[in-house]
C-alpha cells in the first residue's frame, strides 16, 4: 500500500469490524494519531518527568511540600525542578491543594513561578510574586535582573506582562534619579519583552523618547531605550519616530549608544537619511575620530557598520567611507572576508557601470603608490571586470611617478593598452634602464610574449636595452634560483644568529632607527629589484612585523634583540611559513635537524603553559584571546606536522580551548584530540566536567555540548537541554538538538523553545517538529501567527510549515503574499506531500499570479514547478480531474482573448491528461491488500 499510517476506518477493517478490539488498540501508548486527521501511526513518548509529577500530585499538599524541599530549608530540591512545574500545571487550578503549593512557594521560592504555564497565574499574583522579586533583587539588593542564571529576562518577563506591573517598571524608569543605576537598567530589560498593550503603543514610544531626550539621563540607560525600541519594533513603520531619535544624538560618540542606533538601521533597505550617523562611527570605529569616552568593550560595532555600508546606494557617499580601505588599512569586513571583497567589487563596478569616471573617483582617492600594492588583487578585480583598464592606465601614467606604479600597471598591460604605456614613456623621456625594467615586469606580470612586443616597439623608438628580453630559458633558470631561495629564507629561522646579522645590516645601510614608513620603502626597493612573483627576505618580513607590533614606531638593534629573545616570535613565523609554503604547494624541505628544533621547543613550550592565560569571557557571547592561546595553536600544528607524542594532562587540559574560536558543527574536531589522549572514558569525564563548571568560552561550550549529545553523556542531559532552549543565537546546532530530541524523545523542549516567534530557535524547534511529525496543530498556529505579522525573515520558513504539514491554509497563504507583491523563496519550500487544497478554483488565481510576465523571475522556474506539482496530483482522481481540467480551459480562453502565448497552459492541459492516465494503474488498494494476505494465509 506504500503508506505509513492507516485510518480508523480501515483499522476497523484489521479487526474485522470489531470496534471493542479497536478502541483497545487505540490505547496503546506506542501509536498516535495525526493531527486534524483520523490517521494513525507509531511513535515512543518520553513522559517520565511527567508520570513523576502525577504520582506527586497523588499525595497530600504535606507530603508534597516535605518531598519537594531540601529538609526544612525551605527550598525545592533543583532535581525537581521540571517535575515542579509540571506538578502546577497538573494540579486542579483554585484547588485546596494548588492553592497552598503556590502559596509556599510564593513565600519560599518565589521564582520558580517564572516557569509555570502563564494562564494559570492570576494577575494578582503575577503582580505579588513579580513586584516582590523585582524589589527584593533589582531594588534592595541592587542586583542585575538577570542575575539568578536559571530565568532569562525574557522568561520573567514574559511571566510578569500584565499592566500593573507595567506601570511598576515605568514608575522605577521615571524614579532613576533616587533608583540604583542596575535597578532602572534592569526595568528597562524587562519592558523590552513586555508584551505592550496596543493602546499603550504611542504612550510609551512618546515615554522612551523624552527619556532620550533627558540630558541627566544615564547613556547606557539611553542604549537600553533604543534596545528597547528595537526589540519592541516601534520603528519598523515609524519612519518619523526614527529620525526623532537620531536628532536626539546628531554628534553621539558613545560606542554602546551608537550600537544600539545601528541596530534600528540594521532592518532598512534604505539608510541614506542615516549617512552622516554611520560615517561619523565609522570614523570613531577607526579611531580617524576620538571617542568622547573611550570603551574598550567589545560590542560588535565594527561589524555592524560594515553590514551598514554595504547598504550604501549614493556613489558619493560610498567612495567617501570605502577610501579607507584602500588608503589606511581599514578593512570593510564582516564575517567572511572573501565575500566581503567580493562586496566591494560588485558595489564599486555598480557604480562604474553608472560612470565611467568612477574609476578615476577612486583612484584619486589612493595618493600613496605602495597601496596599488597592498590592494593589488582587489583593485586589478575593479579595474578589470569593469572594463576600465585603458582608462586606469592613463589615470596612474599621468598621476604617479611611472616608476613607483611600474610593477601594479605591468599586470594591467594587455595588447590594446600597450600603445598607451610605449607613448608615455617616451612623452616623459624614461631612461633605457627604467624601460628595461617596465619590460621585465610585464614579462612577469602578463606574459612574455607582450614582453617580447614592448621590446620591439620600444627598440623601434630608439631604446637601449643592457639585456636582452628575458626568454622561456632564462626563466627557468630563474625558477630555480627561487626554489633555493624558499629554501634560505625558510632556513634561516632556524639560525638566530645569522638572523640578527641581516637585521643588523638593514640598519647599517639605512639608519639606526627604522619606523613604518621606513620599513615600506624597503620593502619596495626589494620589490623594484626582485619582482612581484617573489617571496621577501625572511629577515625584512621579521622585521616589519617587530615594527607593526610596536604600532609601527620606530625600532633600532637593540629592540629587536630584546624581541627576537622570545622564541615563540620565530617559532611562529615558521608555523605561518610552512602553511603558506602549503599553501602556494612550494617545494622545500624541513631538515632533520630543523625537527629535531621544532619538537623541542613545542615539549618544552608545553610545560610553560599558563591556562589561566588562554582566553577571558567578556560577555556572555563574546571574548578574548590571551598569549598562551597562540602558543598553544602553534604547539598543535607542529605535533599535527611531526606526530610529536604531548603530556595526557596537558591534552586534557586543551579540551576546554580546543578549536574554540571556530564555529564549525562537526565533530571530527575532537576526535583528533580524542585519539591523542586515548582514554575514552578520561575524556568523557573532562568533557562532563567542563560542562558542569560553566566555565566554557567562545564556541567551545556548542562543541562541548555537541559531544555530549554525539556519546550519549547523559549525565549532563539538564544542562544541554537548558542550553538548547535559552541559546537562540546559534543558527548552526539544528542537527545536534534534533539528535538530542531524538535520543531523550523530549519533545516538549522543541514547543518550549517556539517562545518567541520572531526569533530563529522557534523555527529550528518547529521545523523538527513537522519533521518528527509531532503537535502538527501547534506548528500550523505558530505559522499562521506569524504570517498575520507581516515579518519577513522567518516567513519562507512559516510557508513550509504549512505546506509541510499539508494544512489548508498553505496556498491561501501563499497567494494572498503573492497578491501583496510579496515573493517567497520557493526554492527551500518541501511541498512533495502537499495535496489539500479545500477551493481548487484557486488554482486559477495561483496561475495568474506566477505566470505573469512580472514575476519574479528567479523565483519563477520553482513556482511553476509547484503549479505543475498540484496539476498533476489534483488529476489522479477522476472527479477532481474533470474540475482540473475545467479550470486550466478557463485559463485557456482568457488567455486566447488576451491574445497571450498559450505554450505553458498547453502543457499543463496535457500534464494533467498524463497523470489522470497514469493514475489508472494503481497499486494494491487496501482491500485487494488485505485480502491477499488472507488468501495467503489459507
Amino acid at each position: 500500500m506504500k503508506t505509513s499510517s492507516i485510518n480508523e476506518d480501515l483499522l476497523l477493517k484489521v479487526f474485522n469490524d470489531t470496534p471493542e478490539y479497536l478502541e483497545e488498540f487505540k490505547k496503546n501508548p506506542l501509536i498516535d494519531i495525526i493531527s486534524g486527521t483520523s490517521d494513525w501511526y507509531y511513535e515512543h513518548r518520553n513522559i517520565q518527568e511527567y508520570f513523576a509529577s502525577k504520582l506527586i500530585s497523588q499525595q497530600p499538599i504535606e507530603e508534597i511540600i516535605r518531598f519537594i524541599q531540601i529538609l526544612d530549608k525551605k527550598r525545592t530540591h533543583p532535581s525537581l525542578f521540571n517535575s515542579i512545574t509540571f506538578l502546577i500545571n497538573i494540579l486542579d487550578e483554585g484547588s485546596d491543594k494548588y492553592n497552598k503549593l503556590v502559596n509556599w512557594l510564593v513565600e519560599n521560592e518565589p521564582e520558580i513561578l517564572f516557569k509555570a504555564d502563564n494562564n494559570r497565574i492570576s494577575e494578582d499574583l503575577k503582580i505579588k510574586v513579580f513586584q516582590s522579586y523585582f524589589n527584593e533583587v533589582c531594588v534592595e539588593q541592587t542586583l542585575w535582573i538577570n542575575n539568578n542564571r536559571t530565568f532569562q529576562t525574557n522568561e520573567i518577563a514574559l511571566f510578569a506582562s500584565c499592566q500593573p506591573n507595567y506601570n511598576y517598571l515605568i514608575s522605577i524608569i521615571e524614579d532613576y534619579k533616587n533608583q540604583h543605576f542596575r535597578t532602572v537598567y534592569s526595568a528597562l530589560e524587562l519592558l523590552k519583552y513586555f508584551k505592550v498593550s496596543f493602546y499603550k503603543i504611542e504612550e510609551l514610544k512618546l515615554f522612551l523618547i523624552n527619556k532620550l531626550k533627558q540630558k541627566d539621563f544615564d547613556l547606557s540607560l539611553k542604549s537600553e531605550v533604543v534596545r528597547i525600541i528595537y526589540v519592541q519594533k516601534f520603528t519598523v513603520n515609524d519612519k518619523k519616530y526614527l529620525k526623532d531619535i537620531f536628532n536626539c544624538f546628531t554628534k553621539s560618540t558613545h560606542k554602546e549608544l551608537n550600537r544600539s542606533l545601528m541596530n534600528l538601521l540594521l532592518e532598512l533597505d534604505d539608510i541614506e537619511d542615516f549617512y552622516d550617523f554611520i560615517y561619523r562611527e565609522f570614523l570613531l570605529i577607526h579611531k580617524i575620530k576620538e571617542r568622547e569616552i573611550e570603551d574598550k568593550v567589545g560590542r560588535g560595532n565594527q561589524y555592524t557598520i560594515n553590514d551598514l555600508i554595504f547598504k550604501i546606494n549614493n556613489p558619493n557617499n560610498f567612495l567617501k567611507i570605502i577610501k579607507y580601505h584602500f588608503i589606511d588599512d581599514i578593512k570593510i569586513y564582516t564575517y567572511n572576508e572573501e565575500e566581503d571583497l567580493n562586496k566591494i567589487l560588485e558595489k564599486i563596478i555598480s557604480f562604474i557601470a553608472n560612470d565611467e569616471k568612477y574609476i578615476e573617483k577612486l583612484l584619486f582617492e589612493i595618493k600613496e603608490d605602495y597601496r596599488f600594492h597592498t590592494h593589488e588583487r582587489l583593485l586589478k578585480q575593479i579595474i578589470v571586470q569593469s572594463n576600465t583598464k585603458q582608462r586606469a592606465i592613463k589615470y596612474l601614467l599621468n598621476t604617479f611617478d611611472t616608476s613607483n606604479i611600474r610593477y601594479f600597471v605591468s599586470g594591467l598591460i594587455d595588447r590594446e593598452s600597450l600603445d598607451i604605456l610605449c607613448n608615455k614613456l617616451i612623452e616623459i623621456k624614461t631612461k633605457d634602464i627604467e624601460v628595461e625594467y617596465w619590460r621585465n615586469n610585464i614579462g612577469n606580470s602578463s606574459s612574455r610574449q607582450l614582453s617580447q612586443k614592448f621590446h620591439q616597439v620600444m627598440e623601434g623608438k630608439g631604446i637601449v636595452f643592457k639585456e636582452p628580453v628575458f626568454t622561456e630559458k632564462k626563466a627557468n633558470k630563474q625558477k630555480e634560483n627561487f626554489k633555493v631561495h624558499i629554501q634560505e629564507n625558510f632556513n634561516i629561522l632556524f639560525d638566530k644568529k645569522k638572523l640578527k646579522s641581516r637585521i643588523r645590516y638593514l640598519f647599517t645601510k639605512y639608519g639606526k632607527e627604522i619606523d613604518g614608513k621606513k620599513i615600506r620603502d624597503i620593502r619596495s626597493e626589494w620589490w623594484k629589484k626582485n619582482g612581484g612573483w617573489n617571496i621577501i627576505d625572511a629577515h625584512i618580513d621579521i622585521l616589519d612585523h617587530i615594527i607593526f607590533s610596536r604600532g609601527k614606531h620606530s625600532t633600532n638593534m637593540k629592540l629587536v634583540n630584546s624581541f627576537l629573545k622570545d622564541d615563540f616570535v620565530l617559532f611562529k613565523k615558521i608555523k605561518s611559513t610552512i602553511e603558506r609554503y602549503k599553501s602556494s604547494n612550494r617545494d622545500y624541505e624541513i631538515l632533520d635537524t630543523q625537527k629535531k628544533i621544532i619538537m623541542t621547543w613545542t615539549i618544552d613550550q608545553v610545560n610553560l603553559i599558563n591556562f589561566n592565560n588562554v582566553a577571558r569571557a567578556s560577555g556572555p557571547n563574546s571574548f578574548y584571546i590571551l598569549n598562551d592561546y597562540q602558543k598553544i595553536e602553534t604547539i598543535f600544528f607542529f605535533q599535527n606536522l611531526l606526530d610529536i607524542e604531548l603530556p595526557k594532562e596537558f591534552l586534557l587540559n586543551c579540551i576546554l580551548y580546543y578549536e574554540f574560536t571556530k564555529s564549525d558543527d562537526n565533530d571530527e574536531e575532537y576526535a583528533k584530540l580524542k585519539r591523542l589522549i586515548n582514554d575514552d572514558n578520561v575524556f568523557n569525564e573532562r568533557i562532563i566536567s567542563n560542562i558542569e563548571s560553566d566555565s566554557l568560552i567562545g564556541f567551545s561550550k556548542s562543541k562541548h555540548i555537541e559531544y555530549a549529545v554525539n556519546n550519549n553523556l547523559t549525565s549532563v542531559f539538564k544542562i544541554v537541554r537548558k542550553y538548547f532552549k535559552d541559546n537562540n543565537s546559534s543558527y548552526n546546532q539544528s542537527k545536534i538538538l534534533e539528535k538530542y530530541v531524538s535520543i531523550t524523545e523530549d519533545f516538549d523542549l522543541l514547543k518550549e523553545c517556539t517562545f518567541n516567534i520572531k526569533e530563529h530557535l522557534t523555527w529550528t524547534a518547529i521545523r523538527i517538529l513537522v519533521e518528527l511529525q509531532r503537535e502538527s496543530k501547534f506548528c500550523v498556529n505558530k505559522a499562521i501567527e506569524y504570517l498575520d505579522l507581516e515579518e519577513d525573515r522567518y516567513r519562507v520558513d512559516a510557508i513550509q510549515t504549512l505546506f509541510m504539514l499539508n494544512n489548508q491554509n498553505a496556498l491561501p497563504c501563499l497567494i494572498k503574499l503573492l497578491n501583496k507583491g510579496i515573493v517567497p523563496s520557493f526554492g527551500y519550500i518541501k511541498f512533495n506531500n502537499f495535496n489539500n487544497v479545500l477551493d481548487l478554483n484557486e488554482l486559477k488565481t495561483f496561475f495568474n499570479l506566477i505566470y505573469k510576465s512580472e514575476f519574479d523571475r528567479f523565483e519563477s522556474h520553482t513556482y511553476r514547478n509547484f503549479f505543475n506539482y498540484l496539476i498533476t496530483i489534483f488529476s489522479v482522481k477522476e472527479d477532481t480531474f474533470e474540475l482540473v481540467q475545467s479550470i486550466l480551459i478557463e485559463i485557456k480562453e482568457d488567455l486566447m482573448n488576451q491574445g497571450s502565448d498559450l505554450f505553458y497552459i498547453n502543457r499543463l492541459i496535457d500534464d494533467s491528461l498524463d497523470s489522470f492516465i497514469n493514475s489508472k494503474s494503481a497499486i494494491y488498494t487496501f482491500e485487494k491488500a488485505l485480502s491477499t494476505i488472507k488468501e495467503l494465509s489459507l
